[in-house]
């Protein structure tokens, strides 16, 4: 085994120059030079976008490049006809993914004058997408909420981790996630087509699609639970349980091989996340984070964890980039001597979120920064320990982890989406900062801290009008830990 793992820690060198890095032994990423302009253009993007992605790139006035193009079919038919086997293709990249288990055949790449031997280096994304926060004075006064409302679900268990965060009044104004689209990238989606908390997902045709990206083909309702849970977060809904965006819509995407753990996952992550955007997704919500492989050589180290080198996280940030909220949980290593993030939460354009105790203070597993860069994350927290979701058998279940503390913020996120879709995923993130617990001092624990989801939606009504400066306004609210009882 240490002589295979020196082999291929060899390949790693070896075949960098050439354009291709291993993923997983047998498996390499090829990069391009260049995208086909004969095929595609970017007067005519309907070619390659659905008409929800170009609508979003209009409204938040993103440029549609090159970049947006499919991968030249051309390189591919030419690897294919010299024998290599390519499964995956990413447009943002402008990559393949390719299966070779005879090394020796590898040479062949060197007569190729179309592939890039720059590889990830190129890749770099930019740091001042993120505004910088400018805290202000909040008052607690109960003044501000609607006087006389009502919960309009019995969120029986789940209660408490959606209250904490203002859900069931944002619930009850009527911003419940309908008309938004969700993509959920994860391990898999245990019987979540035939599970009772999820029947109003399918009977109203809110499952828009999925795909297994892993095994390559649909099956992603497999024996894999951790997608499940995740998921109920945001839409599970039963009698004694209602997730944080009961009426969004939804892409169920497998990227995470359970088996084992290879930086190949990360590349899934990033084609999955292209499929989603060309879609029309709103939101990202993914529960995965990449550190530690089981070949030791290609773990990242905590100098990594700088926004611009894990795969994931280029990929993550180009998805910001493409206006998309990317939602991404920090970790579950807190306790450990690798205390920090994993990748993607390094990104600087995504909501990394951490977990906290009912009472506010931070989870004892919660990952934490700074990123090596400086910079805090995670950016905020939600509920983490002792959580309620759905479990394989369909019922309620206590779990732990910010792979569930996420995806409640990414439901959040979803409802301020439907209240304001005018306003960016910059906006939203920098909404739900100040609304934040820890607004005036964030750490690297919690960050900006649990955010009250209305908060932010008033915050983001002036936001609405560009009327609101937060060094004169002050928001007036009722403290997140009791304003929903």
């Amino acid at each position: 085994m240490k002589k295979l793992l020196i082999i291929f820690s060899f390949l790693v060198f070896a075949f960098t120059l050439l354009g291709q890095t291993l993923v997983k032994p047998g498996y390499y990423l090829v990069f391009f030079k260049n995208k086909d302009t004969l095929l595609f253009d970017t007067a005519h993007p309907e070619a390659f976008l659905s008409p929800r992605a170009i609508e979003r790139r209009r409204t938040f006035d993103i440029p549609i490049t090159k970049q947006d193009f499919p991968v030249s079919k051309l390189y591919i038919h030419a690897l294919r006809d010299s024998g290599f086997d390519v499964l995956l293709t990413s447009r943002w990249l402008n990559a393949a993914l390719i299966h070779e288990t005879d090394t020796s055949k590898l040479a062949k790449l060197r007569q190729f004058p179309f592939i890039d031997t720059l590889g990830l280096n190129k890749f770099r994304t930019p740091k001042d997408s993120v505004k910088k926060i400018i805290t202000f004075n909040v008052k607690v006064d109960s003044s501000v909420y609607p006087k006389g409302w009502k919960p309009v679900y019995n969120y029986g268990e789940a209660l408490l981790q959606n209250r904490i965060i203002d859900i069931p009044l944002m619930h009850a104004m009527g911003f419940d996630g309908k008309g938004v689209i969700i993509a959920v990238l994860d391990a898999g989606f245990y019987k979540v087509d035939s599970l009772s908390a999820f029947a109003q997902l399918w009977k109203n045709h809110r499952i828009l699609g999925y795909y297994d990206f892993v095994d390559l083909d649909t099956n992603v309702f497999g024996p894999q639970t951790h997608g499940l849970m995740a998921l109920s977060t945001i839409a599970g809904q039963t009698k004694n349980f209602v997730g944080t965006a009961p009426e969004a819509s939804f892409y169920l995407y497998r990227t995470e091989d359970e088996n084992s753990e290879y930086p190949i996952e990360g590349f899934n992550w990033v084609v999955a996340a292209e499929h989603a955007d060309s879609a029309g997704a709103d939101i990202i919500s993914s529960s995965l984070g990449y550190q530690t492989f089981d070949d030791p050589s290609l773990g990242y180290t905590y100098k990594d964890m700088n926004g611009n080198y894990a795969i994931s996280t280029i990929g993550a940030d180009m998805a910001a980039s493409k206006g998309i909220i990317v939602v991404i949980s920090a970790g579950n290593s807190g306790d450990e001597q690798w205390h920090y993030i994993d990748a993607p939460a390094d990104g600087d354009s995504v909501i990394t979120v951490g977990a906290t105790n009912y009472n506010g203070s931070p989870s004892y597993f919660s990952s934490y920064g700074p990123t090596y860069d400086g910079r805090i994350k995670p950016n905020i927290a939600a509920a983490g320990s002792w959580v309620i979701v759905i479990g394989k058998k369909g019922k309620p279940i206590f779990a732990s982890g910010t792979s569930f503390s996420s995806p409640t913020i990414a439901g959040a996120v979803a409802c301020l989406r439907q209240a304001h879709p005018k306003c960016s995923n910059m906006e939203i993130l920098e909404a739900l900062e100040m609304s934040g617990t820890q607004a005036k001092d964030p750490d690297v624990r919690e960050g900006y801290g649990v955010p009250d989801i209305y908060l932010a939606h008033l915050i983001l009504q002036k936001y609405d009008l560009k009327k609101f400066d937060p060094q004169k306004d002050k928001i007036i609210i009722k403290s997140n830990t009791t304003s929903s009882k």
